[in-house]
């Protein structure tokens, strides 16, 4: 166990994941980010939290399976690249090797999703974002702002080269630039077909890279209005639902009882329940249980019948592990067109 090890609060058991969208990982292990500065090829980590090295980056320790209430979904590595930084769904920081704990999100109570770490010049700090494009500051990073409005969810960040600065990078491309960064360009005004699922600097940090995912989204557009009511023939589509259905065709999966606590040009948001199917000892005879769940939408795009928000992401308690929490993301049911 590395020094400044966040212990959790509550067990929460690994879990198979699905897909990528919006920085967050769904396929089983992935990697989900490398630690630049710790060696040629660097260190990886996945959302499960194992560590590999490759090159002359030694792994130095990784958060048992057990120990995570959410998926690692960023790391960063100390200067001498002699340590790391893990970083899960949750907020919640592990360290390892020489990396310093100073202070987490995790059990803070914010519902939002976490999507990358950054650290600051001396590795006396860091950063970390959330989807919302909210940045938290630790040990002697600073506050140094961010993006006021998103057309699509925050799914990186990095810092550059002296730390007094860093960008935000959304799954349309968009890049927002804060402290010292300079911006060089995005791909926010192209119509992209798939969506950006993170961002690297250069070593001068005169430029950066950006880097999307294999899958599709339809191309966005500025205001959102309604969302698909996906599987009821002749349904008008919906503001503000009191329900999403997720399975479309056969019911098994829903978002209920929602209360919507925002519905703005660019995001939406509510809670309620995640309600589901245990299909136990097959979907015919299985109960349907109920979970606590945060729900945001994103992603806007002009569909046949208007406008609609394209991205769902939600975060509901795990009955498997009580207290826990699991987050997905998903392209949201859109109408044709």
């Amino acid at each position: 166990m590395g020094s400044g090890f966040r212990r959790s609060h509550h067990r929460h058991e690994p879990r198979r994941l699905r897909a990528v969208v919006a920085g967050l990982v769904f396929a089983i292990a992935p990697v989900v980010a490398g630690a630049p500065g710790a060696g040629p090829a660097g260190a990886q980590s996945t959302s499960s939290g194992s560590v590999t090295g490759f090159g002359d980056a030694a792994p130095y320790g990784a958060p048992p399976g057990s120990q995570l209430n959410a998926p690692v979904v960023g790391m960063a590595s100390t200067p001498d690249g002699k340590g790391y930084w893990l970083l899960g769904a949750d907020g919640g920081v592990f360290t390892y090797g020489d990396a310093g704990f100073y202070g987490s999100e995790g059990g803070s109570g914010v519902a939002t999703p976490f999507v990358g770490i950054a650290r600051t010049s001396d590795g006396h700090g860091y950063w970390v974002a959330g989807d919302f494009g909210n940045v938290y500051p630790f040990g002697d990073a600073t506050q140094l702002g961010g993006p006021g409005s998103l057309n699509a969810p925050v799914v990186g960040i990095a810092a550059t080269p002296k730390g007094m600065g860093y960008w935000l990078v959304a799954a349309d491309g968009g890049v927002f630039s804060f402290g010292s960064a300079r911006f060089y360009g995005s791909m926010g005004s192209k119509a992209l077909n798939a969506p950006v699922v993170g961002m690297a600097s250069t070593p001068g940090g005169h430029g950066y890279w950006l880097t999307t995912t294999d899958k599709q989204l339809p191309p966005p557009t500025p205001v959102p209005s309604v969302l698909a009511q996906c599987n009821y023939p002749g349904a008008p589509p919906a503001v503000q639902p009191g329900t999403i259905v997720l399975a479309c065709g056969d019911d098994n999966a829903l978002l209920t009882h929602l209360t919507w606590s925002s519905w703005t040009s660019t995001t939406a948001a509510a809670t309620g329940d995640y309600t589901y199917n245990t299909c136990n000892p097959y979907c015919a005879r299985g109960r349907f249980v109920s979970t606590p769940a945060s729900v945001h939408l994103g992603y806007p795009i002009e569909t046949g019948a208007g406008r609609e928000f394209a991205m769902i992401s939600f975060t509901y308690a795990d009955p498997s592990a009580p207290g826990g929490s699991f987050t997905e993301t998903r392209v949201a049911p859109t109408s044709a067109g």
